[in-house]
C-alpha cells in the first residue's frame, strides 16, 4: 500500500459522513470543502483539470488532492474516469452531497404565500421533489416577486421563484438572474379577472387595489386601468378579498380559479389585448452566473413530477405539504 493510499485508508477510516462537520477544521476537511465547491460548478462528463492544477490552487500536496477525490467518490458525490494521456472526467455528480460537503447548509428557497391551492401545490411539488434528491431545504415564503429578488440579489437565498414576466424583465428592474427552470402553462396564476364592488366597469373616481410589491399584480391593474381616472391604493394582494368586502377598495385584480364560491361582487374577463400569458407560468431563478446551485436544481428537480403534484393539491387528491 502506497503513501496515498494509506491516507485514503486514514480518512475512510476515521472520517464518518456522520461527522464529517467535526472534521472540517482539518487540512484534509478543507481541501474537501474546497474541491466541493469546484466540482458543483462542473458539468457531467467535463475533463477535469490536472491533480497538480488542483494542488496549486489549494495550496496542496498532489496527494491530498488525490485522496480527497477517493474521499469523494467512496461517498458517490463523483464518479471519475480516468483516461490516461486524456485525462480525468467526471462521469456523475451528486450535486446535493457536494452542496452538503460544499456549505453545510439548507439550500434556501424563496417562494411566493401559499394563499391560493395552485401556488400551495407548486411548492409542495418543489419541496417533494428536493427531499426525494436527498437536498437539506429551506423554503422561506415571501410576499411579493420584487422582495423576493431582493433576497436572492443580497444572497439571502440560493433561488426564487416568479412568474415568467418577472423572470424575464428582472434586468429592468435591476435584477441580474438566471432562469433555471420553467414550470409550464398555469404553474403559477391562472385567469385573472377584474373584481368590482359596484357596476360592470371600471369609472372615474373609482379607489382600486395595487400591490406594488408584485410585479406581476402591479402591471395588469395599471393596464386595466388605462384610460380612467382611479385612485390608486397600495394593498397586500392576498388581502384583496377582504379589502373589497370592507369596502376600502372599490376594484381589484385577482385569479378567477382562487375566488370562494360565495363570492358576491362582479367578475369581469380582462380586455383580450391584455397579454396575461407569462404570467401564468412558475420560472425558479437564481443569480446570474451561480452555477452550483443551479446544477443542483436541474439535478434534483423533475418539472413533470412537480407539475403533478402541483395537479393533485389543485384538484384536492393530495394535501399541501411544503
Amino acid at each position: 500500500m502506497n503513501k496515498i493510499q494509506l491516507e485514503v485508508f486514514k480518512i475512510m477510516n476515521e472520517t464518518k459522513i456522520s461527522d464529517w462537520r467535526d472534521d472540517l477544521l482539518s487540512k484534509q476537511g478543507k481541501i474537501i470543502t474546497l474541491l466541493a465547491r469546484d466540482l458543483l460548478s462542473v458539468e457531467s462528463d467535463n475533463r477535469l483539470p490536472a491533480m497538480q492544477d488542483y494542488a496549486g490552487r489549494y495550496g496542496a500536496s498532489v496527494g491530498t488532492v488525490q485522496a480527497a477525490f477517493a474521499y469523494l467518490s467512496e461517498i458517490g458525490a463523483v464518479s471519475l474516469d480516468t483516461q490516461g494521456k486524456l485525462g480525468t472526467f467526471a462521469r456523475q455528480l451528486a450535486y446535493s452531497r457536494l452542496w452538503q460537503l460544499a456549505f453545510q447548509r439548507a439550500v434556501v428557497g424563496a417562494l411566493p404565500l401559499p394563499y391560493a391551492r395552485r401556488l400551495a401545490g407548486l411548492a409542495t411539488g418543489v419541496r417533494a421533489g428536493l427531499a426525494a434528491d436527498g437536498v437539506d431545504y429551506a423554503p422561506r415564503f415571501v410576499r411579493g416577486s420584487m422582495t423576493r429578488l431582493a433576497l436572492l440579489g443580497s444572497g439571502a437565498c440560493d433561488f426564487a421563484v416568479v412568474s415568467r414576466y418577472v423572470a424575464e424583465s428582472a434586468a429592468v428592474y435591476g435584477f441580474a438572474v438566471d432562469s433555471v427552470l420553467h414550470f409550464g402553462v398555469d404553474s403559477y396564476t391562472v385567469d385573472h379577472v377584474l373584481l368590482l364592488r359596484d357596476g360592470r366597469n371600471l369609472v372615474d373616481g373609482m379607489r382600486i387595489g395595487i400591490d406594488s410589491n408584485s410585479a406581476d399584480h402591479a402591471v395588469v391593474v395599471r393596464q386595466v386601468s388605462r384610460g380612467v381616472n382611479l385612485a390608486f391604493i397600495e394593498i397586500d394582494y392576498s388581502a384583496g378579498l377582504d379589502l373589497l368586502a370592507s369596502g376600502a377598495i372599490d376594484a381589484t385584480v385577482w385569479t378567477r380559479d382562487d375566488l370562494p364560491p360565495s363570492f358576491g361582487f362582479q367578475v369581469v374577463p380582462l380586455d383580450s389585448d391584455i397579454d396575461v400569458a407569462k404570467l401564468g407560468e412558475a420560472v425558479l431563478v437564481v443569480q446570474a452566473g451561480a452555477r452550483p446551485i443551479a446544477h443542483l436544481i436541474n439535478d434534483a428537480l423533475n418539472v413533470e413530477r412537480v407539475g403533478e403534484l402541483q395537479g393533485e393539491v389543485v384538484r384536492r387528491e393530495r394535501l399541501p405539504s411544503y
